[in-house]
């Protein structure tokens, strides 16, 4: 019989003492933990903080709300801090390797079983009982401690592969923001809104159950992603053939809808080659770029400075814990549009950038296909 998420970690509360002055951390879904101020750019625990949780290094805890998506993490960047009295702290037990611990509860088998004990109305919001987390099943049988330490050190530099090439694609981001504001900060161009030079914005369409027609349909990660991958796809079946006006094509800039994050909610990529064997969802709002007036090179970088990112954000709303826009709200953002030279003159110099970026986008996939390979591997005992 295979063990269970309790034959590895036993769950503690730990109050901090009298005066004790330990950073604040919280727990991220997709980063672990990370330092409260870092996250933020300020504390924003109460100043009493005497009913809030220590979580020493190698120490686990999970948020109760997101743990479905994965939100569980091992403490590795401080000896000893402290969370919100809403996660659930654990110790790793004797026998067991802290990083393989780590590991195995957020490789994809582990993940996909969280769904199963998350509970609620409310999508973001379902919460997961410790109880039930710790009588999950693990899918596989715990090797001794040595193949555990060997397990952990293979898959953290496989890891860290990755971490290395995404520093690489930050680097050049930032290098393109610096040219972008180089050019662009310091002067006073009009400002036009979105509907003047996309006058023509759609919605996408939703695969139907049961549908007869078979079409590769984006996700939204195709479009929250940088810039636009169309990689990201999944089969979705329609009841009719989807019509061109629903297929990707070059010269449009394509728009995630709605999202959990605020921070997601209307970013925008452009396309810059025919895909009419794609469909955009109805999660995407699709809109035809005049390239006589914006060229899709300087749209796609001035789409998201703070200027554009505070209008869309300013009026998305919230249902059910999804922040939604609509093509009314995005059609009335304003964008500063310098003269057409200077637009010429940035994509010029964002080539450059940009063949760096295609070149490190291709060695980023090729390391997270290898991180894969090897997790999947590590867990059913081929390491």
């Amino acid at each position: 019989m295979n063990a269970v998420i309790g034959d590895l970690i036993a769950e503690y509360w730990q109050r901090p003492g009298p005066g004790a002055e330990l950073p604040v951390l919280t727990l991220t879904e997709h980063n672990g933990f990370v330092r409260q101020t870092d996250r933020f750019h300020k504390r924003l625990a109460t100043t009493d903080t005497s009913k809030y949780k220590v979580v020493r290094r190698d120490d686990i805890a999970f948020n109760p709300y997101l743990l479905w998506a994965g939100a569980v993490a091992r403490n590795t960047i401080v000896e000893e801090g402290i969370i919100s009295p809403l996660y659930p702290t654990f110790r790793v037990l004797d026998g067991f390797d802290p990083g393989y611990v780590a590991r195995a509860l957020l490789s994809p088998e582990m993940v996909s079983l969280y769904d199963s004990i998350a509970f609620g109305s409310v999508p973001r919001r379902r919460r997961s009982s410790v109880s039930d987390f710790l009588a999950l099943g693990l899918p596989w049988s715990p090797p001794d401690l040595g193949k555990q330490r060997r397990v952990a050190a293979i898959l953290d530099h496989s890891e860290a592969l990755c971490v290395r090439h995404r520093q690489v694609l930050a680097s050049l981001d930032a290098l393109t923001q610096a040219i972008f504001s180089e050019m662009f900060d310091q002067h006073d161009h009009p400002t036009v809104a979105a509907r003047e030079f996309m006058p023509e914005m759609r919605n996408g369409l939703s695969p139907s159950t049961g549908g007869h027609c078979l079409s590769s349909v984006l996700t939204l990660t195709a479009v929250t992603n940088g810039e636009f991958d169309p990689r990201f796809v999944k089969r979705g079946s329609f009841d009719f053939d989807p019509p061109p006006e629903k297929r990707v094509m070059a010269g449009e800039f394509l728009m995630c809808r709605g999202n959990g994050r605020l921070g997601l909610v209307g970013v925008g990529v452009a396309v810059r080659s025919d895909r009419p064997d794609l469909v955009f969802p109805d999660t995407v709002i699709s809109g035809r770029v005049d390239q006589s007036q914006v060229l899709l090179d300087y749209l796609e970088v001035a789409w998201r400075q703070s200027s554009s990112r505070s209008q869309i954000e300013s009026v998305a709303r919230t249902t059910n814990g999804t922040y939604k826009v609509n093509q009314a709200t995005l059609s009335g953002v304003k964008v500063s549009v310098p003269p057409m030279k200077l637009q010429r003159e940035f994509a010029s110099r964002l080539a450059g950038v940009s063949r760096q970026r295609a070149k490190a986008h291709r060695i980023l996939t090729e390391s997270d296909t290898l991180f894969a390979s090897v997790q999947s591997r590590a867990f059913r005992g081929e390491l």
